[in-house]
């Protein structure tokens, strides 16, 4: 408990003065944007919330992740991983392709962004999901015509 709250209050005020510098590094493509949107601000605001340091504490009490393998293997339907190539924080292409593979069914869409692709452009997101959700409709109205 305490030591927990003392280490998330810790990791905070080291992160407060990087907030910039980090959200220019993760959203290579439009860093303007970023500190334009209000982006850096809303992180800053959240971070000063009394209740932030027990969130960052928290994360040491989660449960392990569960793999997207294993994911995957319990859910059978389609999926899209709309994923920023440019993510500073893994080898996202490796990543991507390696998503691709699993198994039929998992349709990659690789941008031109950074980590968290639907903050840095948002309209492009939302095109690759639009024909994403299209082509799939496309797919499960001749799966019910080839039914007939």
């Amino acid at each position: 408990g305490a030591l927990l709250r003392v280490f998330g209050s810790g990791l905070i005020a080291a992160l407060q003065p990087q907030i910039r510098k980090t959200t220019e590094w993760l959203y290579p493509s439009r860093p303007g944007y970023i500190a334009q949107s209000g982006l850096d601000e809303s992180i800053l605001r959240d971070s000063l919330d009394p209740g932030a340091r027990d969130v960052m504490a928290s994360g040491a009490k989660l449960p392990a992740p569960v793999s997207i393998n294993t994911l995957f293997e319990c859910f059978k339907g389609p999926v899209l991983i709309a994923q920023g190539a440019l993510d500073p924080l893994n080898d996202a292409v490796d990543r991507a392709s390696k998503f691709g593979a699993i198994r039929e069914g998992v349709t990659v869409s690789l941008m031109d962004l950074g980590h968290c692709p639907m903050d840095e452009d948002p309209s492009q997101c939302a095109k690759v999901i639009k024909s994403w959700l299209n082509k799939e409709q496309v797919l499960k109205s001749s799966d019910v015509a080839r039914a007939m």
